[in-house]
C-alpha cells in the first residue's frame, strides 16, 4: 500500500527462452494478473520495463500510459 491506495507493482519481467518468445505468454500473464487485481480491490498497476523491452507494446495496448519510463492503468 502506498499513502492508503492498493497499487500492484510489476518490475522487469523476460521470457528468458528464445524458444518461447513471441507466444503471448508475457500478454496472458498481464491479463491474468488484471483480473486477479480487479478483484482484489487493487486500484492501480505500474509497470517499469527495462529499456527497450518488447511489453512496452503490451501494456500499450492494455491501456497503460507512460510517464518516462514508468506505465501506469487506474483500476478505478
Amino acid at each position: 500500500m502506498c499513502g492508503g491506495e492498493k497499487i500492484l507493482y510489476y518490475t522487469y519481467s523476460a521470457t528468458p527462452d528464445p524458444d518461447s518468445r513471441g507466444k503471448g505468454y508475457n500478454t496472458r500473464l498481464r491479463k491474468h494478473t488484471l483480473v486477479w487485481a480487479r478483484s482484489q480491490g487493487v486500484e492501480a498497476i505500474v509497470s517499469v520495463p527495462f529499456p527497450g523491452a518488447k511489453s512496452e507494446g503490451i501494456l500499450r495496448r492494455l491501456g497503460f500510459l507512460q510517464e518516462g519510463r514508468v506505465w501506469k492503468l487506474s483500476l478505478r
